[in-house]
C-alpha cells in the first residue's frame, strides 16, 4: 500500500515521464473533469479505468455521456461500470507498456 499526498505527481505524471503509457485504474469512482485532464495533459496515455462504485452510486448521465465522448474524441480511453456486489471501494493503479522511442 502507497500512501502519498501527491496522487497526480507520485502516482500518475511520474512514471509517463518515466516512460510508461497504458494505466489501468480500478477506482470507486471518477469524474470527467479529472480524466479529460488527463488525456489532454498527457499526450500518449492509454487510459482503461474500471468504476467500481456505479451500483452503489449511480453514474449521473451527464458524465457517462462526457466518457463516451472522451472515448470516441481520444481513441485513448475505456470506462467499465462494475455493477456486482460487493461494490469496489479500492483505488487500484497499475502501469504497462513503455514507450518506443
Amino acid at each position: 500500500m502507497i500512501y502519498t499526498e501527491n496522487l497526480l505527481e507520485d502516482i500518475i505524471i511520474k512514471p509517463y515521464r518515466e516512460g510508461l503509457q497504458e494505466l489501468s485504474v480500478v477506482t470507486g469512482q471518477t469524474s470527467p473533469a479529472f480524466i479529460h485532464h488527463l488525456l489532454y495533459s498527457l499526450e500518449k496515455l492509454e487510459l482503461k479505468i474500471i468504476i467500481g462504485l456505479a451500483n452503489e452510486k449511480t453514474i449521473p448521465i451527464w458524465d457517462h455521456n462526457e466518457y463516451v465522448k472522451l472515448t470516441q474524441n481520444t481513441g485513448r480511453l475505456s470506462i467499465n461500470y462494475y455493477l456486482g456486489s460487493p461494490p469496489i471501494h479500492s483505488n487500484i493503479y497499475i502501469w504497462s507498456n513503455q514507450l518506443k522511442n
